[in-house]
């Protein structure tokens, strides 16, 4: 197992200091927010994507998972019109080209906003949304990860890390795994043992977080080695990534240190 922590714990501003304590701590993977860097980061020139990951690169790390890919795009909708339906695959087609060329392995599907029901078919919608774009992500040599988010984030469309599961099943294409979210777990009252040696193999990706991006620090950590140990019982072979959001602009390099050396020490 590698571990990486996603890049919205910390401002750019921060970015030297927290990849000295990345590396450090010997954490290998960089989780990206794309708009981090980039205002519109799927209509950007070529040479711009190829700095980027020629800058990552050169500090040390991997680029192992995308996530909040459609921040700032709260108009895209999977379950409205057909038409905005076909806007959101079109978009998310660009973020998986955009992934392709940083090599990244996984983009975290989560934007619980843009994927309410309101229709008992929209199960089915669902399905073939996620066929055509596994199949494109494939392609691509990525895979797109749902994340499961719990109705307290104003969703009804997977919820629950069961959910997700079976709807990695019911799509039933490489290109489309579970991104699973350590902070569904905890506000769904999940148990781990939903993690199978059955079902490790449709997880892509690991987030380490607490409810609504809590700083890790807070949670249980007899939780957190109790996931490890687990993850390590079935094999578990990808990246794990510390998901929390900024503190405030005083003490996220410590709060991101204090977190990196919790994690390391647990592995």
């Amino acid at each position: 197992m590698d571990l990486s922590i996603s890049n919205i714990a910390w401002t750019e501003v921060e970015d030297q200091k927290i990849y000295k304590l990345m590396r450090k701590y010997d954490f290998n993977g960089l989780e990206i927010a794309p708009t981090r860097f980039f205002d519109d980061p799927y209509n950007i020139e070529e040479k711009q994507i190829l700095k980027l990951k020629n800058n990552i690169t050169n500090q040390g790390f991997e680029i192992p998972s995308m996530q909040s890919i459609l921040y700032g795009r709260s108009d895209l909708k999977l379950f409205d019109t057909p038409k905005k339906r076909e806007e959101l695959k079109r978009y998310l087609k660009k973020g998986i080209i955009f992934a392709s060329k940083l090599n990244i392995n996984n983009l975290v599907f989560g934007s619980p906003k843009n994927r309410v029901m309101s229709e008992d078919n929209d199960y089915k919608i669902g399905i073939d949304f996620f066929s055509e774009l596994a199949d494109f992500a494939q392609i691509n040599n990525t895979t797109i990860s749902i994340e499961p988010n719990p109705k307290e984030y104003n969703t009804n469309f997977i919820n629950t890390t069961r959910e997700a599961i079976n709807l990695v099943r019911d799509v039933n294409k490489s290109g489309f795994k579970v991104n699973f979210d350590l902070s569904t777990l905890i506000l769904n009252g999940e148990k781990l043992s939903v993690l199978t040696e059955e079902s490790i193999n449709l997880v892509n990706h690991v987030h380490i977080s607490q409810p609504y991006l809590n700083p890790i620090l807070e949670g249980n950590i007899d939780l957190y080695k109790n996931l490890f140990a687990k993850l390590k019982e079935l094999n578990y072979k990808n990246y794990i990534s510390i998901e929390m959001k900024k503190v405030n602009d005083n003490n996220n390099v410590k709060n991101v240190e204090e977190s990196l050396k919790l994690i390391r020490n647990l592995v």
